[in-house]
């Protein structure tokens, strides 16, 4: 099954956090936001501040989605966008049950895809799914 991406949405902080805490065994040691206190309220933040920092053209995230049931299985960003050549980082994670399926490398590949699409990073739109 392929993966897709797709720009993060309010209604998706209930299925983030329940990533997150299924995942803070394998995800904690590189990412200290992952706790096993991580609450609704702090996934509700992070969908807001994914929207606002959208608009602001510094940061893109993406939901990793299983197409065919919906579920969230990570996400992937372009970050930290600065300078006239818009350099940034690329940042990801999965939850635990998607491991060693290659969603990783799937969604990392259309992240880079869409990050160099040939369009202005002042007001991007991205359809609603991208697949592989």
């Amino acid at each position: 099954m392929q993966p897709i991406i797709r720009r993060i949405k309010r209604s998706d902080a209930s299925e983030m956090q329940a990533a997150v805490l299924e995942s803070v065994g394998h995800i904690r040691p590189w990412m200290d936001w992952c706790t096993p206190s991580y609450r609704l309220s702090d996934a509700v933040n992070w969908t807001q501040d994914a929207a606002s920092k959208w608009q602001d053209g510094s940061d893109y995230r993406f939901i990793i989605e299983e197409p065919e049931s919906g579920v969230m299985l990570g996400s992937v960003a372009i970050r930290t966008l600065c300078g006239p050549d818009l350099i940034g980082d690329l940042g990801y994670w999965l939850r635990k049950r998607a491991l060693g399926q290659g969603h990783c490398t799937k969604a990392v590949k259309l992240a880079i895809e869409y990050g160099f699409e040939p369009v202005s990073y002042t007001h991007l739109t991205l359809p609603t799914n991208r697949e592989v």
